[in-house]
């Protein structure tokens, strides 16, 4: 069964596995995380990516925004990156929702 998670410590391992291996860049999604070692990941990207729902002395042009991951029971095999509000510049290239599937679970 397919569930929604929102991004968390419980799941971490699972979480850093994926983000780590998504590309720099893939069809418009960006991922500066890609190849961190996971204490890395632990230590400074997952409540760095966690407080962007809530971000605190982000500069102006900031849109929050809150990670969910797609799980097909114990296996996470997408992202979803969904922005509370758009900018400007957001409204005209990328829009509320920024997602990735795992390769071997896309359709397409």
């Amino acid at each position: 069964m397919l569930e929604l998670r929102k991004m968390n410590y419980k799941d971490i391992k699972q979480q850093w596995e994926y983000v780590t291996a998504l590309p720099a860049d893939e069809n418009g999604l960006t991922n500066p995380y890609e190849g961190v070692s996971y204490e890395e990941y632990e230590r400074v990207v997952l409540p760095e990516l966690m407080m962007h729902e809530k971000p605190i002395n982000m500069p102006d042009w900031f849109v929050p925004e809150t990670y969910y991951y797609l799980w097909d029971g114990d296996k996470l095999v997408g992202e979803y990156r969904i922005r509370h509000y758009l900018s400007e510049g957001l409204k005209v290239d990328a829009g509320h929702i920024g997602y990735s599937i795992k390769k071997q679970h896309s359709v397409f």
